[in-house]
């Protein structure tokens, strides 16, 4: 006979008492996991396509003309963000175009000194490469957008699998095994 003292005696842990409730809550998360992999994996795969289509983008010499610091935007906590303003001249097919693209999207900060390291790489005067699209040769960039998206990808790749994991569970010969 064996002695089981008080401070032993558990109370029988309840569970659910609706099994497919239960599975459904699974599935339910398991999809939940699948949806952000695939709106986070979609997102990367859609950046590293942007910056690839930039590879087919024509170099060519510039100079710039304008280099500035613009500080009349506001952040939304209505601190000062201050703006690289480049203007850049070039030549395409016997055209001349202007542009103030140094990125895709613009070159903005709420610390001055970073934005003031930017602008001491274009000095006025200075010859610079721009890459212009062919298609629209008025768009060009001085400097072309990453690829390392692609390089990321790997994570919202593993969202989907640890879902599609929780839901395959529910249904496995296992899972049914021990029920």
């Amino acid at each position: 006979m064996s002695s089981v003292s008080p401070k032993d005696a558990r109370p029988p842990c309840k569970s659910s008492n609706n099994p497919l409730a239960s599975r459904l809550w699974i599935a339910a998360l398991g999809l939940s996991l699948c949806l952000m992999g695939l709106a986070g994996g979609t997102y990367l795969w859609l950046s590293f396509q942007k910056a690839r289509k930039t590879d087919q983008w024509v170099e060519q010499d510039a100079t710039v003309i304008v280099s500035m610091i613009d500080n009349s935007a506001r952040t939304q906590h209505n601190d000062v963000k201050y703006l690289l303003e480049v203007h850049y001249r070039y030549h395409f097919e016997g055209e001349k175009y202007l542009s103030s693209r140094v990125k895709i999207l613009p070159v903005a900060s709420r610390d001055k000194k970073k934005i003031r390291k930017w602008q001491q790489r274009y000095p006025v005067g200075k010859q610079v490469t721009c890459y212009i699209d062919p298609k629209n040769p008025s768009r060009a960039v001085l400097i072309k957008p990453t690829k390392a998206a692609i390089y990321s990808i790997w994570f919202p790749s593993l969202l989907i699998v640890f879902g599609l994991k929780m839901i395959w569970g529910i249904f496995s010969t296992k899972a049914e095994e021990q029920r």
